[in-house]
């Protein structure tokens, strides 16, 4: 499998949406910090990730249609994960 049909399947995007799901709820039952750095370090790779797979989705050709939703449901998923967890690290009582 080439690097350009890698990036362009849904695969990755769908993969990456359950490891944000399963390392935000892995560690919110753990200390408040591990989940907070958690939180920040996934909303910046999220966010990497989200360009790269609206990139993909405006300018690709090679993507179909069910493709294309597939990836964008991926990273509304994902998207919705970190805000909900910084959502959640709002009402944390840090004192």
């Amino acid at each position: 499998m080439s690097a350009t049909s890698f990036i362009t399947s849904p695969t990755p995007y769908v993969i990456w949406a359950l490891a944000v799901l399963a390392a935000l709820w892995g560690t919110y039952f753990g200390h408040p910090y591990v989940f907070a750095f958690t939180t920040l370090g996934l909303g910046w790779l999220t966010g990497a990730i989200g360009v790269l797979g609206i990139a993909i989705c405006l300018f690709s050709k090679r993507v179909r249609t069910r493709d294309r939703a597939l990836i964008l449901a991926s990273l509304l998923i994902s998207a919705a994960a970190i805000a909900k967890a910084l959502q959640t690290l709002g009402r944390f009582n840090w004192a």
